[in-house]
């Protein structure tokens, strides 16, 4: 896929696909040759001007190894670029430098940012190198396919004998093609902006530009010496585009949420959508597609020492691993069925328009003896390995949610309750030593013949809201003229739900108890 989208530029300047020479951008990993300069100058300010010429320009073509992913759109993303470029022109292109925008600001790109990262060809091969081979010190290596071969590139064409190579004009040595590639050795940090507004195909967009020389010895005049002097060799030997990249964006978001069932039972849930929306193209690995969220693993925190975990269910997801010394559920998103290109089922990946959710159950530890927190915490962990074995595995940035929630007792410690007959009335007393969520009090008295519970009062007597609890007195002005009577306290929660304290028979005395 090759896409250009217009930006805002200079007057002057052009977004067109142009190919009498490429700049082909590629992800990869490798080994040390040249120091990429990550917060060098952008092209405007190095002296490029109209930066319309032709001599070179960007393609992306491909994506490689990444050492992290793109979440979303505002999300960012670090990875080891590389070029190919190719040279059709008549003459030799001198002291090429690379120019990627890397200021976080998506107003701005590699003409007029705040910030690029700079790379050159690098090593330069002798001046005397006439032809391609594996001899370093005679021979030159302009070319590797992507994405196979040595990572070992260079050395490069030397045609002025300075530090920065040059780019000629076809196949003109025996055995080196018409290619150059070359790559960034350090990783460069890039917004997961996904270009256009409005109009995202599901791709990053990386903005750009080549520089290079019309004659030797005018970069770093007389000679290149290192990165931070390459710049156009004149005003308009420059060309910045914002090029479409093979990494895809996708748009995840996660919630959680938890709902008590018991005095020390939570049910929890976590749900992963991808909000992306694209169309794929079908030929490509599913990983690779548009909007694809590939490869993330999603892990929850909880302490074993508070809770146990079980009824454990996904919903496009699957348990990867419990953990139940260190207090971690692990679980993966598995791919739906694409409506266009088919397939699914792979895991720790997600395609444009997928959610996927994994529930669980907490269960706390023992009786509750207070307030308790408990961690129930999850985050998002990116690997590009999708079995997540030996690779690199890094939190996900920006892509993390936490349920912790409070399980307090609702329960209160009432003592035994006290009756004495108040002249043609029965008062019933009682104290908590502890209320938590309590929000009022009923009292019933049960009828020794039916059996049946009656409210001895139209309305519940208020908690008294004071720690560690309250004293509490209910006139009974019903009751009838027992000695004995059946009694039982029912507790309102603030959840909605109600408490049954007894019952107790009680002796009713002939006066209060002193």
């Amino acid at each position: 896929m090759v896409t250009d989208f217009p930006r805002k530029r200079a007057a002057a300047r052009t977004t067109s696909v142009l190919l009498p020479a490429l700049v082909s951008l590629l992800t990869l990993s490798g080994g040390a040759r040249a120091t990429v300069i990550t917060n060098g100058s952008c092209v405007q300010a190095l002296g490029g001007q109209s930066c319309t010429a032709n001599d070179v320009t960007f393609v992306l073509v491909g994506l490689g190894t990444i050492d992290d992913g793109c979440t979303s759109p505002s999300d960012t993303i670090t990875l080891r670029l590389g070029a190919r470029l190719s040279n059709t022109t008549a003459n030799t292109r001198y002291d090429v430098g690379l120019f990627i925008n890397n200021d976080g600001d998506p107003a701005t790109d590699a003409y007029n940012g705040a910030s690029c990262a700079i790379e050159a060809l690098h090593p330069a091969g002798a001046t005397t190198a006439t032809a391609c081979g594996p001899d370093a010190t005679t021979e030159l290596d302009l070319a590797r396919l992507f994405p196979i071969g040595s990572p070992d590139n260079g050395p490069y064409l030397n045609a002025d004998g300075d530090f920065c190579a040059d780019l000629t004009s076809g196949e003109v040595f025996p055995g080196c093609g018409e290619e150059s590639v070359i790559e960034f050795t350090d990783p460069v940090t890039l917004l997961c902006t996904d270009l256009p507004p409005g109009l995202p195909d599901g791709f990053v967009d990386i903005p750009v530009c080549a520089t290079w020389s019309q004659n030797a010895h005018v970069v770093g005049n007389p000679t290149c010496d290192s990165e931070s002097e390459l710049r156009p060799g004149s005003p308009a030997k420059c060309r910045c585009e914002v090029k479409n990249s093979t990494v895809p964006v996708p748009a995840l978001g996660m919630t959680c949420s938890c709902t008590k069932v018991s005095e020390t039972e939570w049910d929890c849930g976590v749900t992963v959508a991808n909000a992306a929306s694209c169309t794929p193209d079908c030929l490509t690995p599913e990983h690779e597609r548009c909007g694809a969220a590939a490869y993330y693993e999603y892990q929850t925190d909880y302490d074993p020492a508070q809770v146990t975990i079980s009824n454990i269910s996904g919903s496009g997801s699957t348990l990867v691993a419990n953990d139940t010394l260190g207090g971690l559920l692990r679980w993966q998103p598995i791919s739906a069925v694409d409506p266009t290109c088919g397939g699914g089922g792979t895991q720790a990946l997600m395609i444009p328009g997928q959610t996927s959710s994994f529930a669980y159950r907490m269960t706390l530890v023992g009786p509750p003896d207070g307030a308790v927190t408990v961690i129930n915490d999850t985050t998002a962990i990116f690997s590009n390995d999708p079995v997540f074995a030996g690779a690199p595995d890094l939190v996900a940035a920006g892509l993390a949610t936490s349920c912790r929630f409070l399980n307090a007792p609702n329960w209160a410690n009432v003592s035994q309750p006290r009756a004495f007959r108040d002249r043609d009335r029965v008062v019933v007393e009682w104290e908590t030593g502890a209320e938590v969520e309590t929000l009022a009090w009923g009292l019933e008295r049960q009828d020794p013949r039916t059996r049946a519970w009656t409210a001895v009062a139209a309305q519940p007597l208020p908690a008294s809201g004071s720690l560690p609890g309250g004293s509490y007195r209910f006139v009974d002005a019903a009751a009838p003229p027992a000695e004995r009577l059946i009694y039982r306290l029912v507790e309102l929660e603030a959840s909605g739900r109600s408490r049954v304290h007894g019952p107790w028979e009680l002796a009713v005395e002939s006066r209060r108890a002193a």
